[in-house]
């Protein structure tokens, strides 16, 4: 069966788009809850760190091939608490683990070729500084907190976006910065943007914050978005495949009389209106 990135690499060499990657597309997101759980080296999947090394040497090659591929700062930070969480999970198994110290080795080289991913996104950060920016994330946050898409940190029972159950690692806004970051990519290059992730939750806010913001009914609405057709690409059915797109929203089946967007609109729309006003 064809590798999940290879469908992926397909898109990166057809298009001449820019791609946004987030965290659980740089690394694979089956590993963590695998990592965080194993309390004794014999217990180490060493088939699921393999996977994982084979995954992290595709993605550097993805990383050395096109130079259309970018991330942020935050999506950043999320792979250092993971490299972190896997470093502290090797000297604990080292201490205690009295044999295979053959699965020890596989699990130093993943953990050092997530620092060595982790390094080479450093130059393929963006730094969003459109006059719009500003307005979007706060109107995009704004949403999300209401559409309840951070519930992954505050439900106890999880174990976080990146499989970390601990306090300290609090919710970096980073679904809400990509979102912010596309459209300002979009408006800034005025080119075509796609968000390359498998957060569901994700995928859903992006369709109504779109909306919302290039809705008729926004007095300040942000029409140069609709000259691109922004996309989310994601698993779907096992490779790598357009999820949404801004082209294929129907703006009928939100606004209309007691719709999801009406009833968003109509909450947060002065304020949106204001967070949107360019002086």
């Amino acid at each position: 069966m064809d590798h999940p990135l290879d469908s992926l690499e397909v898109f990166l060499s057809n298009s001449s788009e820019d791609f946004i990657f987030d965290s659980n597309v740089l690394t694979t997101s089956d590993l963590s809850r695998h990592i965080y759980s194993c309390f004794d080296i014999s217990t180490l999947d060493i088939s699921v760190l393999e996977r994982g090394i084979e995954y992290l040497q595709k993605t550097e090659d993805i990383l050395s091939k096109f130079g259309n591929v970018y991330t942020l700062e935050e999506v950043r930070e999320e792979e250092r608490r993971f490299l972190q969480i896997c470093n502290e999970k090797y000297d604990w198994l080292k201490r205690v683990s009295k044999s295979n110290r053959e699965n020890l080795e596989i699990f130093d080289k993943f953990n050092f070729d997530l620092f060595k991913l982790i390094k080479s996104t450093k130059h393929r950060e963006l730094r969003p500084h459109g006059r719009l920016y500003p307005g979007m994330l706060q109107c995009i946050s704004m949403v999300s907190r209401d559409y309840d898409t951070q519930k992954d940190y505050k439900d106890p029972q999880s174990y976080g976006k990146r499989g970390e159950k601990r306090r300290e690692f609090q919710y970096l806004d980073t679904d809400e910065k990509l979102i912010a970051a596309a459209f300002d990519r979009a408006l800034a290059e005025k080119k075509e943007i796609s968000i390359v992730t498998n957060d569901h939750m994700l995928w859903g806010k992006f369709g109504l914050v779109y909306r919302l913001l290039t809705c008729k009914e926004l007095n300040n609405r942000i029409e140069g978005l609709k000259e691109y057709n922004l996309r989310v690409i994601g698993i779907s059915e096992g490779k790598y495949d357009i999820v949404k797109q801004t082209s294929k929203f129907n703006d009928k089946e939100y606004f209309y009389k007691g719709g999801v967007g009406e009833s968003y609109l109509n909450k947060f729309k002065e304020i949106m209106e204001n967070a949107l006003q360019i002086t």
